[in-house]
């Protein structure tokens, strides 16, 4: 293919782009991406689309697009999704929430391998608006962080829970980093004037101490009051230990650096955690 050729088939391919694959008018044909590809000594155009009812009528406007050049249609498996480093401390949610979370660290889920994230039940199921296999988004470059697989369900009034969580395993092309530093073990309970610190999608790194623990209150949950027990009261040294977009950041002893708590609400100038061990149901 001489050098004129290729400048023509580089110009129907950006024509293509314009009038299919970035057209939302075009949205039905569910095409998702165009190359040109060296097939043997010739150059062809490669399509990739969804699977949908409309194949046969996309794959002819594909062929009466680019002829006379060669060029076929595929069906991907997958949707593109951006690969990368997720950290602790970054904002999470799905896709109904009212708003963003934090990831509060990465864990591993006995017999099995794969990389689990976690943070509060109503951030990143929203209760049960969230189905298992749903995606979880990821707050930098708004990607697909991974998707919900386990959670802790909230009981309604009169019913006490003791844990707003859930988990969701971490997509293949991502990796995990805990930010500031990867916890110790074992993870302790919670003490009286123990000075702790968190990391939060809302007001990032802030520090203080825990002023009360085994308390109980009714907390409302993205429009819904629910019944908690076992709260861990936290004070910040200065202004808020947390605000909107900390839930589910992990609270973690100054001295030692153990995980104590897990955020989910605030009341007033203090923070509500819930005991970090009563995770212990998403591991096992």
């Amino acid at each position: 293919m001489n050098r004129n050729t290729i400048r023509a088939l580089k110009k129907r391919k950006s024509a293509f782009e314009h009038e299919f694959l970035f057209c939302t008018d075009a949205k039905a044909l569910d095409i998702q991406s165009v190359f040109i590809e060296k097939n043997g000594k010739k150059n062809e155009v490669v399509v990739r689309c969804k699977h949908s009812d409309n194949f046969d009528q996309t794959e002819k406007l594909v062929k009466d697009f680019f002829y006379p050049y060669e060029a076929k249609l595929l069906v991907a498996n997958s949707e593109p999704i951006a690969t990368g480093l997720l950290h602790s401390g970054r904002g999470v949610r799905h896709s109904t929430t009212p708003g963003w979370g934090t990831l509060g660290g990465f864990f591993r889920v006995r017999n099995n391998s794969n990389l689990y994230g976690l943070s509060n039940n109503h951030v990143i199921s929203n209760m049960k608006m969230g189905n298992f296999g749903d995606a979880v988004h990821y707050s930098e470059g708004r990607a697909i962080a991974g998707k919900l697989v386990r959670k802790i369900p909230l009981k309604p009034l009169p019913q006490k829970n003791f844990m707003d969580a859930a988990l969701f395993q971490v997509s293949d092309v991502h990796t995990g980093k805990w930010v500031p530093r990867k916890p110790s073990n074992p993870w302790i309970g919670p003490r009286l004037n123990m000075k702790v610190y968190k990391n939060g999608y809302g007001t990032g790194l802030t520090r203080g101490k825990i002023t009360g623990y085994n308390g109980a209150a009714k907390v409302k949950l993205n429009g819904k009051v629910f019944a908690f027990s076992g709260i861990i009261a936290i004070k910040a040294f200065s202004g808020h230990f947390n605000k909107p977009g900390d839930s589910g950041s992990i609270v973690l002893s100054s001295s030692g650096n153990h995980m104590v708590g897990l955020v989910f609400a605030k009341h007033g100038a203090y923070c509500w955690a819930l005991p970090i061990s009563k995770i212990k149901p998403l591991l096992g």
